[in-house]
């Protein structure tokens, strides 16, 4: 398969433009690699940005049969014909609003023959007597075969109906920037700073049941949290949240980042750097976790009225990590580089900002 991959940072203006372009457009990507949040959050734009009643429906091809994309025939005894009466799975202005996403899940795990029923709503925007909304589109979601799922092979026709054939490859940065957002565990966004072939594991010459990938690593943070609270032990170090660990992401990174929690601990008062920037400690690159952890805790305290402390303490960091913590705040927070020590920084590291 030889489509051209994004990233999720990517996706978004992508997303924006296929939705003026009117056309329908196919997801492709690996288990948990957010294919479908990605159509969420665009939604969620729209309706914060254009419209509040902007549409979604989430439909399951996977779960249809043929006949459930035309509807139930009706017997009209006036007119003496047989009609179609459509589900009212499709989009419907009184009910759903003028404008919104028909997101097809699953749309290569559905039969070829549940796929080739939606030739003329992929083509014509309808199915027999429903026409779809002026307002509403038709994007699709779907894993390859590569990716271990159940799937068929998207007929020709359909294919070409796509406007766009998108693979979405996330990074760890893309993960990272969401994790930030989203309260998981500063331990793990450094673990995969650290590690960031290991956001995804699956291969597909030896499946099991457990394997890495972002939304298993929510999973994780979230036992994280309940295993502190509520374990006997209250403690990460338990051998039983090592098994835990190791049957969420995998027994290899699960057990890799059970050992990356015994540096963690080596982890400073990120308070006290950036109270003290210039006295602070600084280690050296060889201890990449430690620095991970530390760019990544800095980046969540950051803000405007600190930038000028954490710059300062950056300018001490290894500029390996000095420039993507910078570029990661700059990025994210507004007037971050609005302050005198942002110039020295600069000409420190203005090499590796080229």
């Amino acid at each position: 398969m030889t489509i051209q991959s994004v990233s999720l940072k990517e996706l978004p203006s992508i997303l924006s433009i296929m939705y003026r372009v009117n056309k329908p457009i196919f997801l492709w990507g690996k288990s948990g690699a957010a294919k479908s949040t990605s159509v969420h959050y665009f939604v969620n734009r729209m309706r914060e940005g254009y419209d509040e009643n902007f549409g979604f429906i989430d439909l399951r091809a996977s779960q249809l049969d043929p006949v459930d994309t035309r509807g139930l025939p009706s017997v009209n005894k006036e007119k003496g014909i047989a009609q179609w009466l459509p589900f009212d799975v499709f989009p419907e202005v009184e009910r759903d609003g003028e404008a919104g996403i028909l997101l097809l899940e699953e749309f290569n795990s559905a039969a070829p023959t549940v796929q080739t029923s939606f030739y003329e709503l992929l083509f014509d925007r309808r199915i027999g007597k429903y026409e779809l909304p002026k307002g509403w589109r038709v994007w699709a979601c779907g894993n390859r075969d590569e990716d271990g799922g159940v799937t068929f092979q998207v007929p020709s026709p359909n294919a070409n109906r796509f406007a766009q054939h998108i693979l979405v490859e996330p990074t760890v940065e893309d993960y990272i920037n969401n994790a930030q957002k989203t309260g998981i565990r500063l331990e793990i966004m450094a673990f995969l700073r650290w590690r960031p072939e290991l956001l995804f594991t699956y291969n597909p010459t030896s499946p099991v049941l457990t394997f890495a990938t972002m939304r298993s690593w929510d999973n994780l943070s979230n036992i994280c949290d309940v295993w502190e609270e509520y374990s006997e032990s209250q403690s990460l170090d338990d051998p039983m949240f090592l098994t835990c660990a190791q049957n969420c992401v995998g027994e290899g990174a699960g057990t890799e980042f059970f050992g990356f929690l015994d540096y963690y601990k080596k982890l400073p008062d990120l308070d006290g750097l950036i109270q003290d920037p210039e006295n602070g400690v600084v280690f050296p690159a060889s201890d990449a976790h430690i620095n991970w952890a530390i760019v990544c805790g800095l980046y969540q305290k950051a803000d405007a009225k600190n930038a000028g402390q954490i710059l300062k303490y950056s300018m001490r960091m290894p500029p390996e990590f000095a420039t993507v913590l910078i570029r990661d705040c700059i990025q994210d927070i507004d007037g971050f580089q609005h302050c005198p020590e942002f110039s020295d920084w600069s000409m420190k590291f203005q090499d590796l900002l080229l």
